[in-house]
């Protein structure tokens, strides 16, 4: 569950959501920010 596929995933969603309003993003672990950078 928290892999790099799932960070992807949300933050996906948070930027089709939030748009540029989003300004810190905190993982759970490496995999899961590494997800949300690509």
């Amino acid at each position: 569950m928290w892999d790099s596929v799932r960070g992807r995933e949300l933050m996906d969603a948070w930027l089709a959501k939030h748009g540029d309003n989003i300004e810190l993003v905190i993982a759970n672990n490496d995999a899961m920010a590494l997800g949300a950078i690509q």
